[in-house]
């Protein structure tokens, strides 16, 4: 039987989405979408945005575990006026949260790549 709504079914469907659009849509300023620029009028733009960031919470997941993936989340929505998109600040947050960054920037690179 088709689970059209399994999670992992999704995850899957989300990255490859990203990697579909990822020469349309990749962020030029950083790593990830600024926030001022996260919502378009382009729905696919949205979209990936979206998904982009699914994609490196998943690739949290995968590299470590999901408390793990959560806590870095936590850590990184907890202080939005704090949070840059810079890949040092980023480090210190997937330190902190106990994942490895290297492994998961791999990880994350393998998903969308």
């Amino acid at each position: 039987m088709d689970r059209p709504h399994d999670p992992a079914r999704l995850r899957h469907q989300g990255a490859a989405f990203v990697r579909r659009n990822m020469a349309k849509y990749r962020p030029t300023d950083g790593i990830f979408p600024k926030n001022t620029g996260f919502y378009s009028d382009d729905a696919t733009r949205t979209s990936f945005n979206y998904e982009i960031g699914a994609a490196f919470f998943y690739a949290a997941e995968k590299t470590a575990n999901r408390q793990k993936a959560t806590d870095l989340y936590i850590a990184l929505s907890g202080s939005p006026e704090l949070t840059s998109l810079d890949r040092m600040f980023l480090d210190a947050n997937i330190r902190a949260a106990g994942i490895n960054p290297d492994r998961l920037w791999t990880t994350y690179k393998n998903l969308v790549a």
